[in-house]
């Protein structure tokens, strides 16, 4: 089915760094905001079109990502826009129930253990595809940079962030990471960091987004607690309470905190498969639709769309 795009797409979502616009029910376009002083979208915005080329496949910017839990790019305009499947709302809304049902209501929280399995082996599967096949980590993992598409399925975005497996993360905050201390064996009179990026650091801040999909809510959300309060509870190891005996997922999330899952090739993998087996052991979350003519075609019109004139028509009216 060929896609008909919005003739005056209109602004969805005003991000950090992009700026993104509905072109059909299916698809968006990410363009880059104008330069401001404090941030460079323009190197934020390369180097998410950047991961996205690199897990495509080396040329990368017009093939599909072989990892349906990454969200799927069409096509790219490289240092200008990203065209995208087109998500129903990020995880963050689902936790706080900031999205609005069709008929104009909400509804508070509700547990589904089917649904979180599901979605944490998703989740799981593209962190590994991350870090295990590509030695990169997304390095800003948190529910406002996981999607939740038109099938119920989450998909992990927004790469601008992404760090090679090994090196010193550069982007980190609690409850999603964790600031290493004294702990840590590291001397009490230096500043520390958050270490280096890997699957012990990705798999703490699944740790975190496993508690919230059990709770309804982020790890210490009640208490409020300021940013430092915040960092220094972490450092110290001082996590919200547990109980594995009246929630089983606690003793996953425990373990993930606690750096148990530290085997950069194969410990995501392994912790994907936890989560798996809470069903019944196999890959049962599975998108029979994104087949390889449906991208093709969803890319061409893509790039027709770009090419015709509409995308210079966006970048002229964006906004910072």
């Amino acid at each position: 089915m060929v896609q008909e795009f919005d003739p005056d797409p209109q602004l969805v979502l005003f991000g950090a760094y992009g700026l993104i616009y509905g072109l059909s029910s299916q698809v968006v376009v990410k363009v880059k905001r104008l330069p401001r002083k404090s941030l460079n979208s323009d190197d934020d915005l390369e180097a998410e079109q950047a991961g996205f080329a690199r897990l495509a496949g080396g040329d990368g910017l017009h093939k599909q990502i072989p990892c349906p839990y990454i969200v799927p790019v069409f096509y790219q305009a490289m240092g200008t826009a990203t065209f995208m499947l087109r998500a129903q709302y990020d995880l963050r809304s689902v936790i706080h129930q900031e999205h609005d049902r069709s008929d104009g209501s909400r509804l508070a929280y509700r547990y589904d253990p089917v649904r979180t399995a599901r979605w944490m082996g998703q989740l799981c599967g593209a962190v590994a595809f991350l870090v295990e096949t590509h030695k990169l980590v997304h390095g800003d993992l948190r529910p406002d940079n996981v999607l939740v598409d038109s099938n119920d399925n989450l998909r992990l975005a927004d790469l601008g962030a992404s760090w090679p497996v090994g090196q010193r993360l550069q982007v980190a905050a609690e409850p999603w990471g964790r600031k290493l201390g004294v702990l840590d064996g590291l001397p009490p009179t230096e500043d520390h960091e958050y270490g280096l990026a890997g699957a012990r650091s990705e798999t703490f801040a699944l740790g975190s987004i496993y508690y919230s999909l059990l709770r309804g809510h982020y790890p210490y959300a009640h208490e409020q607690y300021d940013f430092f309060t915040l960092m220094g509870k972490f450092q110290r190891k001082e996590f919200p309470a547990l109980d594995p005996a009246t929630t089983p997922g606690d003793a996953i999330v425990a373990r993930c905190w606690a750096g148990a899952y530290a085997d950069d090739a194969t410990s995501v993998s392994a912790l994907e498969q936890e989560f798996r087996n809470m069903g019944d052991g196999t890959e049962w979350y599975r998108f029979p639709l994104e087949d390889a003519a449906w991208f093709a075609e969803t890319q061409q019109a893509c790039r027709a769309w770009a090419e015709s004139g509409q995308l210079e028509k966006v970048l002229a009216n964006r906004t910072r």
